[in-house]
Protein backbone atom coordinates (compact mmCIF):
# COMPACT_ATOMS: atom_id res chain seq x y z
CA UNK A 1 0.00 0.00 0.00
CA UNK A 2 2.88 2.74 0.64
CA UNK A 3 3.74 3.90 -2.52
CA UNK A 4 0.45 3.52 -4.12
CA UNK A 5 -0.28 6.45 -6.75
CA UNK A 6 -2.90 7.68 -8.82
CA UNK A 7 -5.36 9.52 -5.98
CA UNK A 8 -8.88 11.46 -7.00
CA UNK A 9 -9.33 14.83 -6.47
CA UNK A 10 -11.25 13.48 -3.63
CA UNK A 11 -8.87 11.30 -1.60
CA UNK A 12 -5.91 12.42 0.02
CA UNK A 13 -3.04 10.26 1.63
CA UNK A 14 -1.17 11.11 4.76
CA UNK A 15 2.24 9.15 5.92
CA UNK A 16 3.76 8.74 9.01
CA UNK A 17 6.94 7.04 8.91
CA UNK A 18 9.63 6.03 11.37
CA UNK A 19 12.57 3.39 11.38
CA UNK A 20 10.20 1.39 12.42
CA UNK A 21 7.20 2.11 11.01
CA UNK A 22 4.93 3.54 7.72
CA UNK A 23 1.46 4.42 8.50
CA UNK A 24 -0.40 5.32 5.77
CA UNK A 25 -4.00 7.33 6.34
CA UNK A 26 -5.92 7.31 2.66
CA UNK A 27 -8.59 10.11 3.27
CA UNK A 28 -11.50 9.66 1.19
CA UNK A 29 -14.11 12.46 0.69
CA UNK A 30 -17.69 11.61 1.86
CA UNK A 31 -20.35 14.27 2.22
CA UNK A 32 -18.01 17.31 3.09
CA UNK A 33 -16.07 15.07 5.20
CA UNK A 34 -12.73 12.59 5.01
CA UNK A 35 -13.36 8.74 6.38
CA UNK A 36 -9.99 7.64 7.05
CA UNK A 37 -9.12 4.31 5.78
CA UNK A 38 -5.46 3.34 7.75
CA UNK A 39 -2.70 0.90 7.38
CA UNK A 40 0.55 -0.02 8.88
CA UNK A 41 3.70 -1.70 7.35
CA UNK A 42 6.12 -2.79 10.09
CA UNK A 43 9.58 -2.20 8.04
CA UNK A 44 11.61 -3.56 11.21
CA UNK A 45 14.25 -6.25 10.91
CA UNK A 46 13.04 -8.69 13.34
CA UNK A 47 9.19 -9.95 13.55
CA UNK A 48 7.16 -8.89 16.44
CA UNK A 49 5.25 -11.54 18.20
CA UNK A 50 2.63 -9.43 20.38
CA UNK A 51 0.15 -6.67 20.09
CA UNK A 52 0.16 -3.45 18.39
CA UNK A 53 -1.20 -0.28 19.02
CA UNK A 54 -1.46 2.46 16.70
CA UNK A 55 -3.50 5.73 17.67
CA UNK A 56 -4.25 8.46 14.81
CA UNK A 57 -4.36 11.68 16.64
CA UNK A 58 -6.95 14.39 16.33
CA UNK A 59 -7.71 17.90 17.60
CA UNK A 60 -8.23 17.80 21.50
CA UNK A 61 -6.08 14.66 21.99
CA UNK A 62 -8.69 12.77 20.85
CA UNK A 63 -8.03 9.57 18.41
CA UNK A 64 -8.79 6.83 16.29
CA UNK A 65 -7.39 3.86 18.22
CA UNK A 66 -6.62 -0.01 16.36
CA UNK A 67 -4.85 -3.07 18.04
CA UNK A 68 -3.40 -5.73 16.31
CA UNK A 69 -2.70 -8.59 18.45
CA UNK A 70 -0.71 -11.26 16.04
CA UNK A 71 2.72 -12.04 14.76
CA UNK A 72 4.23 -8.91 11.91
CA UNK A 73 6.67 -9.74 9.12
CA UNK A 74 8.88 -7.08 8.32
CA UNK A 75 7.70 -5.56 5.28
CA UNK A 76 4.04 -6.83 5.98
CA UNK A 77 1.51 -4.56 5.22
CA UNK A 78 -1.95 -4.21 7.22
CA UNK A 79 -5.16 -2.44 6.80
CA UNK A 80 -6.82 -1.16 9.46
CA UNK A 81 -10.36 -1.99 10.76
CA UNK A 82 -11.40 1.23 13.02
CA UNK A 83 -12.28 4.54 10.80
CA UNK A 84 -13.29 7.54 11.61
CA UNK A 85 -14.30 10.38 9.58
CA UNK A 86 -12.85 13.93 10.02
CA UNK A 87 -13.77 17.54 8.79
CA UNK A 88 -10.46 18.31 7.29
CA UNK A 89 -7.54 16.14 6.26
CA UNK A 90 -4.91 18.91 8.07
CA UNK A 91 -6.31 18.16 11.48
CA UNK A 92 -4.16 14.87 11.55
CA UNK A 93 -1.13 15.40 12.64
CA UNK A 94 0.50 12.53 14.30
CA UNK A 95 0.61 9.17 15.51
CA UNK A 96 1.12 7.54 18.33
CA UNK A 97 2.69 3.28 17.73
CA UNK A 98 3.15 1.09 20.84
CA UNK A 99 4.75 -2.53 20.90
CA UNK A 100 5.96 -4.07 23.68
CA UNK A 101 7.67 -1.66 25.54
CA UNK A 102 8.74 0.50 22.63
CA UNK A 103 6.15 3.92 21.78
CA UNK A 104 7.23 5.79 18.53
CA UNK A 105 5.25 9.11 18.02
CA UNK A 106 5.37 10.13 14.43
CA UNK A 107 4.41 13.36 12.67
CA UNK A 108 2.21 13.17 9.67
CA UNK A 109 3.10 14.75 5.93
CA UNK A 110 1.05 14.26 3.34
CA UNK A 111 2.45 12.50 0.12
Amino acid sequence: MYGCANKSINEKRLVAKSDNWVVTIDLVLIENRYEEIPSIQYIGEVTIDGVVEVNIIHPNNSATTNTVDTSISPNEVIELPTRSTVDDWEDVKNVKVTWGENVENIQVTDE
